[in-house]
């Protein structure tokens, strides 16, 4: 039995609210100074986010400004989980938003693009004396399915879920 299965028995189980019209999202035409890269990334989500069933679907919000990041372009599409994590993009890159504040560090991240290195995760650690600290690390592309997975489920994603595990050979 998939992940699916079970989510869609589970929800069966809990008492159903009332479905609320969903906003369609998104155009297809490319805003100066994104990233093709990054479009497609994002085209990647919105179809994983299609195939599943009605049920379990994110829901597609076409603006939301909470005032975060206020040196970054407007968002222009969210996928929203019911527990009020999501997924924005603003065509620079794809932002994580975990609804729960951590007072150590957050639990947000940034996928970007860099043409030097691919697409990579971005995570900020807190606050030094030398200000703020982040890590990067490259961006695993396989774990796109498992972000949906926690998104639909209302789990937190983690940031080592996300990176490209380094082997290191003894020899």
């Amino acid at each position: 039995m998939s992940w699916i299965d079970k989510e869609l028995k589970r929800r069966q189980a809990q008492p159903t609210a009332a479905a609320k019209a969903r906003a369609a999202g998104g155009s297809d035409s490319q805003m100066p100074g994104e990233s093709a890269a990054m479009q497609t990334l994002w085209d990647k989500f919105e179809s994983l986010n299609q195939a599943l069933p009605e049920q379990l679907r994110l829901r597609v919000e076409p603006v939301r400004q909470d005032g975060l990041l206020l040196k970054t372009p407007a968002f222009r599409l969210w996928l929203m989980a019911p527990n009020g994590a999501g997924l924005g993009f603003n065509g620079e890159g794809v932002r994580y938003l975990w609804p729960v504040q951590s007072r150590r560090r957050s639990h947000n991240f940034w996928i970007r693009w860099h043409d030097k290195h691919g697409y990579r995760v971005t995570q900020r650690l807190g606050w030094s004396w030398t200000g703020a600290s982040a890590v990067e690390a490259r961006f695993n592309e396989a774990s796109l399915d498992h972000i949906m997975q926690c998104l639909v489920q209302g789990r937190r994603v983690r940031f080592r879920a996300l990176r490209v595990r380094r082997r290191w050979w003894p020899f």
